[in-house]
């Protein structure tokens, strides 16, 4: 792995419900995944930072085995269990549930661009 594109590992020692909440509101992208563009811990993950690169280097990625309560409190905030989560603009729009259907037809992509060309 090349650390010069790796982004640090977060300080937070606990993630609670308003940092996801702050996390959620203060990113025009987030990815909450299991693991790094570098070391996707799932395919349902690879696949989104896939379908993300090249978009923006401002695209966040929060891995979630960072630290256990990042699970819990996002699912208390998003009401969803499965993962990657991805939040666009402070909305959920898609989870592991529904991303082939949106890798498939473009539209996650179609979304992100939206949002950075919104500026």
């Amino acid at each position: 792995m090349d650390s010069s594109v790796a982004k640090p590992k977060s300080d937070r020692q606990y993630w609670t419900v308003q940092d996801i909440i702050d996390k959620m509101s203060s990113s025009k992208v987030v990815v909450f995944s299991k693991g790094t563009r570098e070391d996707p811990r799932c395919g349902f993950s690879a696949k989104a930072f896939d379908e993300l690169a090249g978009i923006s280097d401002d695209v966040e990625i929060v891995n979630v085995y960072e630290d256990k309560s990042i699970i819990a409190a996002l699912r208390t905030v998003t009401g969803r269990k499965a993962l990657p989560i991805v939040v666009i603009d402070g909305k959920v729009v898609s989870c592991s549930d529904d991303l082939p259907k949106m890798l498939k037809s473009g539209s996650l992509r179609a979304q992100v661009e939206k949002i950075y060309s919104s500026n």
